[in-house]
């Protein structure tokens, strides 16, 4: 009878920490924060499509709610690096179904925008911009 009731409250226990994401995990015991801290490399940018040849945006979110968003380009012709870095701060919108980004600039705010969270497992994450164009990321660790 003892081990019904465990048996019970691990099934429950599982089925109370199941992923509400459209394209998420059935169920995941990492909890949403755990995989969400991450560095993700962008595949498909704010306008739908992948990068050019060259260019890497890099995406790294961490614990305390802050982050940086790193994006690199190599001239294809010389060479050369440039090389942007902004700071992140994130934040759950008024469910864990949404993720506000802020990103700044030398100390001033570019804006927040906020994303719908379509998928987010532990080597990709899928994300809904304000023009209803998923972000697509993987993981680069």
């Amino acid at each position: 009878m003892k081990m019904r009731w465990m048996m019970m409250a691990l099934m429950l226990t599982i089925l109370g920490v199941g992923c509400t994401y459209d394209e998420g995990p059935d169920f995941s015991l990492a909890s949403k924060k755990s995989r969400l801290v991450n560095s993700w490399n962008q595949t498909i940018g704010s306008g739908g499509q992948a990068y050019p040849t060259g260019m890497t945006v890099v995406l790294e979110i961490t614990k305390d709610g802050t982050g940086k968003e790193t994006t690199t380009l190599i001239n294809p012709v010389t060479g050369n690096k440039s090389e942007a870095i902004l700071d992140v701060k994130w934040e759950w919108g008024a469910t864990k179904e949404e993720l506000k980004l802020e990103r700044i600039w030398a100390g001033v705010s570019q804006g927040t925008k906020i994303y719908r969270i379509v998928r987010l497992a532990g080597d990709e994450m899928f994300l809904e911009n304000d023009s209803k164009i998923v972000e697509k990321f993987e993981s680069a660790k």
